[in-house]
């Protein structure tokens, strides 16, 4: 059996990034990421894509005929083989497509989200990382639908709470301190979240914690995080509302470092 080892097998992963004004303002956590990602999979970059300044470079060309875009960069093994490779080397593919509210500028929010309980997240290493099967976000994704919710969050095998279809999900108490599920709770270890934890631990008191379902209504505010859409805040999770006064100036903090400075 021979072919794109992504579509036989899942055997690579992908990143989803923003450029705005022809700049990647989150770059250096993409390609981190990348790296780490790569390493786990034991996939060698192939020497188009092998270094900092070359993952710069193919996105930005990519995404040269729009203003503002999401770039979905696909990384997998080449080659033919069944479970054993034949190589290790990579190639990838990359698609664009414009986009018009880069970071969630026009406070875009969910309204109404759901909780998955017919399926969790297993605690193992996988879920960290980006890998182009995503199966169990798909079927939640399906559920959301099916349920009329515009999000859903995803729990472990011991029912705690791990991040959302597409999200990390973060929360903020009475007295402005953040808290997040760890790496560890099956959560992908996202973008944005690891922007928040490297960049404003000296702004704001961030945890990474153990939530549960129980815990929801202790918080003041919840938001979910990518590297598309920045923060979305959340109105509701079940019966559970959030009025969000620390969120939205926590939003508001972040979207204008996001769009006015770069790293």
């Amino acid at each position: 059996m021979s072919g794109r080892r992504n579509a036989l097998y899942g055997d690579g992963f992908f990143e989803t990034i923003a450029c705005h004004a022809g700049r990647i303002p989150l770059a250096a956590f993409h390609w981190s990421r990348i790296i780490q990602t790569a390493a786990f999979l034991r996939i060698e970059l192939c020497d188009e894509l092998n270094t900092f300044e070359k993952f710069i470079a193919i996105c930005l060309n990519a995404g040269a005929g729009c203003d503002d875009s999401r770039i979905r960069l696909d990384i997998y093994r080449s080659g033919g083989g069944r479970y054993l490779p034949e190589t290790n080397i990579s190639t990838f593919t990359i698609a664009v497509t414009s986009l018009s509210d880069v970071f969630n500028s026009k406070d875009l929010r969910r309204t109404n989200v759901g909780i998955i309980r017919n399926y969790h997240l297993s605690l193992n290493e996988l879920h960290r990382y980006k890998l182009i099967s995503r199966n169990i976000q798909v079927l939640a994704a399906l559920e959301a639908k099916d349920n009329q919710w515009d999000e859903a969050i995803l729990l472990n095998d011991r029912a705690e709470i791990a991040e959302a279809i597409s999200s990390n999900i973060f929360f903020i108490n009475s007295r402005g301190d953040l808290f997040t599920p760890s790496i560890g709770s099956g959560a992908l270890d996202g973008v944005m979240r690891s922007y928040i934890l490297s960049n404003l631990s000296d702004d704001y008191s961030i945890f990474e914690s153990v939530i549960t379902v129980d815990d929801l209504s202790t918080f003041e505010s919840c938001f979910l995080t990518n590297a598309i859409q920045g923060i979305v805040l959340v109105d509701h999770i079940s019966r559970v509302h959030f009025e969000n006064k620390q969120g939205e100036r926590f939003r508001m903090h972040v979207l204008d470092q996001l769009l006015t400075k770069y790293y």
